[in-house]
């Protein structure tokens, strides 16, 4: 009714209901679609990619991500915590350009990791439609368990956990796949959490020296969806934006998606573009027409 109202002519939009091994695969193997936009896992993109190639569909794939913050000793760092706890957390970490990997200058590295810490523990977990709780439940127990594999593997690689790591206790927490936010710190690249997308609420620590050391780590990734760096120093930032692997980077900010701006991502995080004209062109067919008109006397 919405779409009707809003004066959509009839049949422009249509809506098919049904799971993607049926209805999705139609979608893509029929020759009736010329254009297939996806948003989902990576691999799930490549089996699409691979489809659609068949009949040279046109496609647009916003995939996974591993999202980086880099944090320099310039940073404020009140406000680079409060922006990595929101966005490593809201929605239980299932957002695609969640923050996946922090790296933090040596030099702030305990300062932030304390800020960083005591904002988690703020948070409130339960029951998603009451208006007083922050984080509600994981959407699955596969999920939630893959949260748990990745933890556990970092442990085991010497990682620390700061907080979290475990379910929350209580009746209330009984039913639903309930995690507490879990914050670590001593996290190296051999650790499945740094190479992986955990699609969880965690949040990750490693420290660095430099900022090409920072840089190295951040585009040591096969995913490229977003980046964020906090600094004081906006030449450094400019310098960061130019060299990160990432189709976003956000400067003091880990909000990058807004309705004017084109948002999609390098490597395995997809192709193509949302959001802003660029996104309607993905739509649109370029022709090119040539008249040939006679002037007098020929």
């Amino acid at each position: 009714m919405a779409i009707a109202g809003a004066g959509l002519p009839p049949g422009v939009l249509n809506l098919v209901h049904g799971s993607g091994r049926e209805v999705g695969r139609e979608l893509v193997e029929s020759s009736i679609p010329r254009k297939v936009s996806f948003t989902g896992e990576t691999d799930t993109g490549k089996w699409i990619m691979e489809r659609a190639a068949r009949s040279l569909k046109r496609l647009s794939l916003e995939l996974g991500g591993s999202s980086p913050v880099i944090v320099c000793e310039d940073a404020e760092i009140d406000e680079a915590a409060k922006a990595c706890a929101q966005r490593a957390f809201s929605n239980m970490g299932q957002i695609c350009i969640s923050v996946n990997r922090i790296y933090v200058h040596n030099s702030v590295a305990e300062e932030f990791a304390s800020e960083l810490v005591r904002r988690t523990e703020r948070l409130r977990i339960g029951d998603g439609l009451n208006p007083e709780v922050d984080l509600g439940p994981i959407f699955s127990q596969a999920q939630r368990e893959k949260t748990e594999a990745h933890i556990a593997d970092a442990k085991k690689k010497g990682a620390r956990v700061l907080f979290g790591g475990r379910r929350p206790e209580g009746e209330e927490f009984r039913r639903g796949f309930f995690f507490l936010p879990t914050v670590l710190d001593r996290m190296d690249h051999s650790m499945r959490m740094m190479r992986e997308e955990t699609f969880g609420p965690v949040a990750p620590m490693m420290n660095f020296d430099s900022d090409e050391e920072a840089v190295r780590l951040a585009n040591d990734s096969r995913y490229g969806l977003a980046a964020y760096v906090f600094t004081a120093d906006m030449t450094r930032a400019l310098w960061y934006a130019e060299r990160l692997e990432a189709g976003s980077v956000g400067i003091n900010t880990t909000n990058v998606i807004v309705p004017r701006a084109p948002f999609g991502g390098w490597k395995e995080s997809g192709i193509g573009r949302e959001r802003s004209p660029t996104a309607l062109r993905e739509y649109m067919e370029e022709k090119h027409i040539r008249i040939g008109l006679k002037e007098d006397g020929f």
